[in-house]
């Protein structure tokens, strides 16, 4: 904070992957953005899915991490649009799902 004037510790995503966010937008001026606004952009997933009656995101584990941004609710806010019912299949359950 002090070397570079910026004040980093409390944005949401900065500690993910043991700090490397924090250290990009540090040194480098990135931009966080959550890893699942990116990939439904790249594979136009709004475009698929506008039409579908289900959607059926999978998904390894399911637990308390889910909500912040791991694929199907990534996938669950995009059917939420159209008014498309969404059920999510894991392999996992988490205790603290």
């Amino acid at each position: 904070k002090r070397d570079l004037n910026k004040d980093i510790k409390d944005i949401p995503g900065a500690g993910a992957a043991g700090g490397l966010g924090a250290g990009l937008m540090a040194f480098l001026d990135a931009e966080l953005r959550p890893g699942i606004e990116i990939i439904i952009e790249i594979v136009k997933l709004e475009q698929a899915i506008k039409d579908a009656d289900l959607v059926i995101p999978g998904e390894g584990k399911i637990d308390s991490q889910t909500i912040y941004g791991k694929a199907p609710i990534g996938v669950a806010k995009i059917a939420k649009r159209y008014n498309i019912p969404v059920i999510a299949v894991a392999a996992i359950i988490g205790d603290d799902a």
